[in-house]
């Protein structure tokens, strides 16, 4: 078999360890929560914690490679390493400060203009959990959930998928997507259709690239739907009763995964730049929701 379909594979199958890991968080909270108990939320945040860590060492046991050129990078020896690894980390934050500005900010006004919350269900709990445990969250969501997703949705999605474009799309939506949705389907759904067009892209040119991109996209996107159709039942019901302020809440998200996985890129891979940046974000979301 082709060695780069190989690779696809391999991500494919990490992406789906993801909801056999929460399906799994999920049964141990019932389990947990017998005869009418509560689970206290600092046992949930720290089994949130776990579970992060968990597909952090899928990755980087799947991805071997991706993991040791990143821990070289900070292990070699090089004049000025420390002072331009902060450089580039600061330029990405303002990057990345701006673009989610930006759309918040747009978003904000729709909801605002559609008469709709601008709080999503993520961020609530997020909230939630900060007043049970601002230590556990504060190390969650401050250095293990930046060193755990840029190595997921960006280290290992590039090490398969090679066109810029391609990568930072897919890196985008399926980072924005867990963050604010419980639908894997979809978000396998994406990612199907990125290592397929990626595929295509390197491998034809011409019209022949065209036609197979098309049908190809056309082929993913029905069997999607009809996974979708077996697992919610009326798909034009389940549409019509989308939750609008998750949905213009996960634009923030996908905005921000779309502009990590362009400094990931622009930095020639190096891991630790988006890494810095995403943890400074929420390092000051973080600092702004204690005071609130």
């Amino acid at each position: 078999m082709d060695k780069e379909i190989i690779e696809k594979l391999k991500l494919v199958l990490v992406f789906l360890t993801f909801p056999a890991l929460g399906e799994g968080a999920k049964f141990l909270v019932k389990a947990l929560a017998h005869d009418g108990h509560k689970v206290a939320p600092v046992s949930i945040l720290i089994l949130n914690e776990v579970l992060s860590l968990s597909m952090f060492l899928i990755v980087i046991l799947v991805f071997k490679k991706l993991f040791m050129r990143n821990v070289s990078l900070l292990t070699e020896k090089k004049e000025g390493k420390v002072k331009d690894l902060l450089k580039k980390i600061e330029i990405s934050f303002c990057f990345l400060f701006g673009v989610k500005f930006i759309v918040a900010m747009l978003s904000a006004i729709i909801l605002l203009a559609l008469g709709l919350g601008t709080k999503v269900e993520n961020q609530v709990l997020l909230e939630q959990y900060a007043q049970h445990s601002m230590f556990i969250m504060g190390i969650g969501a401050c250095i293990i959930a930046p060193i755990c997703e840029e190595f997921i949705f960006r280290g290992a999605i590039k090490e398969v998928i090679k066109n810029k474009w391609v990568f930072i799309t897919v890196s985008g939506l399926t980072f924005g997507l867990m963050h604010v949705l419980d639908r894997y389907t979809l978000i396998i759904g994406i990612l199907l259709i990125g290592l397929y067009l990626d595929y295509i892209i390197n491998k034809y040119n011409g019209n022949k690239r065209v036609y197979l991109s098309i049908c190809g996209v056309l082929l993913i996107t029905v069997l999607l739907g009809g996974v979708l159709y077996l697992q919610n039942g009326n798909l034009i019901k389940l549409i019509i009763n989308i939750n609008y302020t998750e949905a213009l809440g996960s634009i923030v998200y996908i905005a921000m995964g779309c502009t990590l996985a362009a400094v990931y890129h622009g930095y020639d891979k190096n891991i630790w730049v988006p890494i810095g940046a995403h943890s400074l974000n929420n390092i000051i979301g973080f600092v702004f929701m204690l005071f609130q």
